[in-house]
């Protein structure tokens, strides 16, 4: 009688991952006090997975003309715009892998830049939140019912919270919240004229940010992978937050070339890296320059400062695009 050696592995290795898996849901369950099922998906592998799909989306798509069919299949059903793309719609086989199809740049003078508006969409996507900060004590905002604080936000310290606070009899300070979907034209761009002085990494989970997952997870924002921008413009503060998500590989910027996100060294660990720019000019950028790109859909927050007269053109569940009015 042959002894199935290959299936007591297959075995063993699963009932250590369920082991493993369920150890660790209950470690979150009791550190964070969330639910059991909240706990069980924080629980999940969502940071080597989105590594594994990034490398996965790498692999060239072979023979050539299967990639037309592919990519336009994939645009159908997640409501992509292949006649802006610089190579569609009949040229879709230039892009060799997702990852490529993703990251595609499109058309020139599609993405007109709004000339007379203060602060323009730095994406394309779904406006999931934005209005005026609210509570001057406790500079709160608020996506999809949801409170979250500036200082956790942004990792502020008890200084940069009363400079924002005394600031307030002076301006008023404004957000947004943009989603992207799969779907969409996944390059940033500037959303003001703007100067960088510093920039903040904040390690963390990698889960969804689809609406309804910032719905059932409180927190959510603050629990995930995120990439922040400090900086001022014009009236004041000017912020732009990448907010990293499930099988984004990683958040490039194109200016600053020593971030690196999603590295495994950051597994299961919170913490803070900050950045000072020594040079502005390095990190200056006008309204609509080119900032960066996720590898799939993620979110951004936008958090400045602006005359009390600010007004928004878009309000939630409406869709923009790069260089539009918000």
């Amino acid at each position: 009688m042959n002894f199935p050696i290959g299936r007591c592995l297959s075995l063993t290795t699963v009932s250590a991952l369920t082991a493993y898996h369920y150890t660790r849901s209950i470690n979150i369950k009791r550190e964070s006090l969330c639910t059991s099922n909240e706990a069980w998906y924080r629980s999940l592998p969502l940071r080597q997975t989105s590594r594994f799909w990034s490398r996965l989306l790498s692999v060239n798509i072979y023979p050539r003309s299967f990639r037309n069919p592919i990519y336009k299949y994939f645009c159908r059903v997640f409501d992509g715009d292949i006649n802006e793309c610089e190579h569609g719609p009949d040229h879709l086989d230039y892009y060799a892998n997702f990852g490529e199809f993703f990251r595609r740049n499109l058309k020139p003078g599609v993405r007109p830049i709004d000339p007379e508006s203060l602060v323009v969409s730095p994406c394309d996507g779904e406006v999931l939140a934005n209005g005026l900060v609210t509570s001057v004590e406790n500079l709160n905002i608020v996506v999809k019912g949801i409170p979250y604080t500036i200082k956790d936000l942004f990792q502020f310290d008890q200084y940069e919270i009363e400079r924002l606070q005394e600031k307030q009899s002076e301006s008023s300070l404004f957000y947004t919240c943009i989603y992207l979907n799969p779907g969409n034209y996944h390059h940033f761009h500037s959303p003001a004229k703007w100067k960088i002085r510093e920039r903040r990494h904040i390690t963390g989970e990698l889960m969804s940010v689809r609406p309804e997952f910032i719905i059932w997870i409180p927190n959510l924002l603050l629990l995930n992978e995120r990439v922040v921008y400090l900086g001022e413009y014009q009236h004041g503060l000017m912020t732009q937050t990448m907010i990293g998500a499930t099988n984004v590989g990683s958040i490039d910027i194109y200016a600053d070339k020593t971030l690196k996100t999603n590295q495994k060294l950051d597994d299961y660990t919170f913490r803070m890296w900050k950045e000072k720019f020594q040079s502005t000019d390095q990190m200056s950028f006008d309204k609509g320059d080119a900032f960066g790109e996720f590898k799939l859909g993620s979110c951004i927050v936008l958090v400045f400062e602006a005359p009390s007269t600010f007004h928004f053109a878009r309000h939630t569940g409406e869709k923009i695009r790069v260089g539009e009015r918000l």
